[in-house]
């Protein structure tokens, strides 16, 4: 509840964190992290659902007030087989070792009545009945409510379902046609599964937590995460990668690159990838985040090919002289809010124009890597024009480079689906420098 509360009082601009678990039994830390990804995923839902259960405004409500509700609510309508009356005392306790017994009662008061909006009645989502009296969940299924709560306009339907606030739906009406942007939604509300990259295995997985990805090369794992980490860290030739962001390095598929430069590599994901597509060649991974150059290292000592370097030294290093530069650029994430929960809330004009900035220094960064007739990837996890095709266009304008080709991927997956069909949203291109010798 604490970390609901931080949040609460930081709506829209939630943080990117995990709620803390010290001193609790594996059982209650797990719970806890339910309880925290459940109201956060579906915050706008339970904030809907509340709000005519409070005679005050639910924003002017505290945060501590605020986190409590979301989180008891989050239990009693998303979560099976916790009793109410629990769910009730534990909050209410909470909430009054916290802010005393005024704010406690109201909380009481209110939970009670979010109890009585449960049934014991499930039924199976159906996307195309937009029944006012169901709550919507990530596994296909749908709770019966004991009386109608959702809007009737079908956008506006659809977004409190999906958590999803009105602006990014008009956003997305904007340059998609109306099934695609059903389908983003839709998928916005899926939890989604742990895929891996097994292309490059060198020997057969036989975990029997693993089962083939509809996409080639690709894997699903439903084990646990200690396990997951353990076989990880035994293993060079396997990572955690959706198949669109390693669709994306294979646009550089068919060339023959000796040095590439990953300059926004994070984690290291796609340059692991660069490393096992072109090993006679030199990966230079590079980041401005203190802690990614960290996960960068370990990475790099991974394989003989890839070596970890300060991006200042990257650049002075290998000015002209990269026959490939991969940019994978920070961006608004809205390929990927199933994956980042709190980034749905704060997408907006402003922060995109941001993003279209810095993605542009990016771009002149690596584009001055380049040598002449070099290939510059950029990529993004965003389904957004501003940062996408239009960037490619301004990067052909500005800077020269050619546009050779570029790919654009929706979502793939709604809640009900297996988890094999799942898939990110995400969009790239190659881009050419000028060959001055041609």
């Amino acid at each position: 509840m604490t970390l609901l509360e931080s949040q609460a009082a930081r709506f829209p601009s939630l943080a990117i964190e995990d709620c803390k678990t010290d001193g609790l039994s594996p059982r209650d830390a797990a719970l806890a992290h339910a309880i925290c990804d459940a109201a956060i995923r579906r915050w706008l839902t339970l904030t809907h659902l509340l709000r005519p259960l409070i005679r005050q405004r639910f924003e002017r409500l505290e945060p501590c007030v605020r986190g409590a509700l979301l989180g008891g609510s989050a239990q009693l309508l998303l979560m099976d087989r916790l009793p109410a009356y629990s769910v009730i005392d534990e909050t209410v306790q909470w909430v009054k070792v916290r802010r005393g017994k005024g704010a406690a009662g109201l909380v009481n008061a209110v939970l009670r009545r979010v109890a009585r909006l449960r049934t014991d009645e499930t039924v199976s989502l159906d996307p195309d009945d937009l029944r006012l009296d169901v709550l919507w969940r990530d596994d296909g299924s749908a709770l019966v409510l004991s009386a109608p709560c959702f809007p009737e306009d079908q956008w506006k339907y659809l977004g409190v379902q999906c958590s999803l606030p009105p602006s990014l739906i008009r956003r997305w009406r904007a340059h998609m046609d109306d099934h695609d942007v059903r389908a983003c939604i839709l998928h916005g509300l899926m939890r989604p599964p742990i895929v891996l990259h097994v292309e490059h295995a060198d020997t057969p997985l036989d975990d029997d937590m693993i089962r083939p990805h509809d996409t080639p090369g690709h894997a699903i794992y439903a084990g646990e995460g200690s396990r997951l980490a353990s076989l990880l860290a035994d293993r060079r030739d396997i990572w955690v990668q959706d198949p669109s962001s390693s669709a994306s390095v294979r646009l550089l598929a068919g060339a023959a690159p000796q040095v590439i430069v990953d300059l926004c590599a994070g984690r290291g994901t796609k340059a692991r990838q660069l490393a096992c597509m072109f090993p006679q060649a030199q990966v230079i991974a590079t980041d401005v985040d203190a802690p990614r150059m960290e996960d960068l290292q370990r990475v790099s000592a991974m394989y003989d090919t890839i070596l970890c370097a300060p991006m200042d030294e990257v650049v002075s290093r290998w000015e002209a002289r990269a026959d490939a530069v991969v940019c994978d650029v920070p961006c608004s994430n809205t390929g990927v809010l199933t994956r980042r929960r709190e980034a749905r809330y704060r997408v907006g004009d402003r922060q995109i124009a941001r993003l279209v900035d810095q993605q542009r220094q990016i771009l002149q960064t690596g584009a001055s890597l380049l040598r002449p007739g070099g290939d510059l990837l950029y990529a993004t996890c965003s389904l957004e024009p501003e940062e996408n095709e239009r960037q490619a266009q301004w990067a052909a304008d500005a800077l020269g480079l050619a546009l050779v080709k570029s790919r654009r991927t929706l979502p793939g997956g709604i809640p009900g689906d297996p988890p094999e069909r799942y898939h990110d949203g995400a969009y790239a291109c190659l881009l050419r420098a000028p060959d001055c010798s041609a």
